[in-house]
């Protein structure tokens, strides 16, 4: 008499499947987590380039940057409210007097690019974190030293990137001599004067 196996999967074939697609479910959330983590950076290089040219914009209309966050690097607000207006309906320029003025949003919004804190809209990075601002054309037309800009006839722009945290490499504007600008590497923050993974 032959014995006849049922048919099915022994518990060792079973096991041997179930590291497989453990194996593969890590190699995947690996390969997830390098591609969402590429996304953000590309994400907040596009928003510090495009900060940029709304500064340059609003540069050439006005012969002057709007002025620093009054909370220091930060933005509190300040980008928005000289970039876009009120309520992002565009800037007024001479309100209330015959030479009033007024000009479309310098700066194109997304929701994910900005959050409100309190009243005020500020300008955010792909992590959540506001991004960095400084006037560098009127910290240098005040008196202080072009050496200590990235950029010292413009403006410097910058998040810390995906860790929320300045780098210990960054030389923040206003701060200190900036010997050579284009060999500051960052480790992963992301800059309008030059930056690298490392």
């Amino acid at each position: 008499m032959r014995s006849k196996r049922l048919a099915g999967f022994t518990l060792l074939e079973l096991l041997v499947v179930i590291a497989i697609v453990a194996v593969l479910m890590a190699a995947f959330l690996v390969i997830w987590a390098k591609v969402t983590s590429d996304a953000k950076r590309k994400a907040t290089i596009s928003r510090v380039m495009l900060l940029t040219a709304a500064l340059d914009k609003y540069r050439s209309e006005f012969e002057a940057y709007p002025p620093n966050p009054a909370s220091g690097f930060e933005d509190d607000g300040t980008l928005v409210k000289y970039l876009c207006g009120a309520e992002n309906r565009g800037v007024v320029a001479d309100a209330g007097t015959a030479r009033e003025k007024h000009f479309g949003a310098f700066l194109p919004l997304s929701a994910d690019s900005v959050k409100q804190v309190g009243d005020k809209s500020v300008l955010i990075d792909s992590w959540g974190t506001p991004l960095h601002y400084f006037n560098c054309k009127a910290y240098v037309d005040g008196g202080g030293s072009p050496e200590n800009c990235h950029k010292p006839d413009k403006c410097d722009v910058w998040s810390y990137g995906p860790d929320k945290m300045k780098d210990p490499n960054l030389i923040e504007p206003g701060s200190q001599k900036v010997e050579e600008p284009a060999r500051v590497w960052l480790v992963d923050d992301v800059t309008n004067w030059g930056s690298r993974p490392k």
